[in-house]
């Protein structure tokens, strides 16, 4: 059973610091500009778009394999996805340049990269290195805190249409140090965007965070009475990172 007329698969496998992986290769703004895409152009009732974890090529992501042909892509980029939905999902060509040929290939590079990973899982087990999972969950916290500090400083309404670390610090009245930390951290959490010295809202902050958005939730994300105003270290330069005990 097909209950679509494609089925694409795009990975979007997250992996430490470091370590090659489609997260790492921007495989989330590749989704939501396929997703967009495929929406504009009526395809919503004939392509169905999955988000999965490793698909094996991870030096060459980001990955997507378009069922049922089985057409492998890789390297795909925010810009290629028109050409993509243009030529294969309407049109039925295949976009040759981004497309893997050499079934061999592809099969021994999925092979020897899924037996590096499970050496490598086995490994940390051995040594006795906490699963990434349990650490994940026990950092979550750290994400949510950055995002109710910005919230709580209107950090997103500061940054406006670009701005640098020193002039967000000069309208929110904040320690320049570290709201550029601040900030710093929300880049790498795709909320802003950094370009040389400059940040800019990325469309999620833009939509939910900045005052006069249409869908502004700033009131909602702050209301909480028992959590701590952690905005107080920011305005006191306070703010920093801790290293991990040894």
């Amino acid at each position: 059973m097909q209950p679509f007329r494609l089925h694409v698969f795009v990975c979007d496998q997250q992996k430490p610091e470091g370590l090659p992986c489609c997260s790492a290769r921007g495989s989330a703004k590749v989704i939501d500009v396929l997703r967009r895409e495929v929406a504009a152009r009526g395809l919503g009732d004939d392509v169905q778009i999955t988000a999965c974890g490793s698909l094996g090529l991870c030096e060459r992501g980001p990955n997507m394999v378009v069922y049922p042909e089985g057409v492998w892509y890789s390297g795909v980029q925010p810009q290629d996805v028109a050409e993509i939905v243009e030529s294969h999902f309407q049109k039925g060509q295949v976009v040759e340049r981004l497309a893997n040929k050499e079934r061999k290939a592809v099969y021994e590079e999925i092979r020897t990269n899924r037996d590096k990973f499970l050496a490598g899982m086995k490994a940390r087990d051995a040594a006795g290195i906490m699963p990434d999972d349990l650490a994940q969950t026990i950092r979550g916290f750290q994400e949510s805190r950055v995002i109710l500090t910005a919230v709580e400083l209107d950090l997103f309404t500061a940054v406006g249409q670009g701005s640098s670390a020193a002039a967000v610090a000069s309208r929110i009245g904040t320690d320049e140090r570290a709201t550029e930390m601040l900030m710093n951290a929300l880049a790498s959490m795709e909320l802003l965007n950094k370009r040389d010295s400059t940040f800019y809202n990325s469309p999620l902050a833009a939509r939910f965070f900045v005052e006069g958005s249409p869908d502004d939730s700033r009131a909602a994300r702050s209301r909480g009475a028992a959590r701590p105003r952690h905005s107080t270290r920011i305005h006191a330069g306070r703010c920093r990172s801790r290293r991990p005990r040894a």
